[in-house]
């Protein structure tokens, strides 16, 4: 009964581990939430990040899924924006978006 406690805790240990939250930090995603404002800003859109769930980057181009909210936050909606983007002159730029 003892071991299988004990194996048993471990199992929980081990999957608990391994259960960390992926998404990227607010340092890798700053250049990029700055390139989706200005994109946001230059169309008119009321609309801001509310969080980045993936951010993949390969060279000058990058892929994100991106959370995005209205600017008022009214009614709690989140949608998951796809966004590519390319480095140009050493800054990020919205290259296309998926809504």
């Amino acid at each position: 009964m003892r071991s299988w406690l004990c194996c048993s805790l471990m199992l929980a240990a081990l999957a608990l581990a391994g259960c960390g939250d992926s998404r990227p930090t607010s340092a890798e995603t700053a250049p990029f939430q700055k390139a989706v404002e200005k994109h946001l800003a230059a169309k008119s859109m009321g609309m801001k990040v509310a969080s980045f769930e993936s951010l993949d980057i390969d060279g000058d181009s990058a892929a994100a899924d991106v959370r995005m909210a209205l600017k008022e936050d009214l009614y709690g909606l989140k949608p998951v924006w796809q966004i590519t983007f390319k480095k140009t002159g050493g800054t990020w730029k919205v290259a296309r978006v998926k809504q």
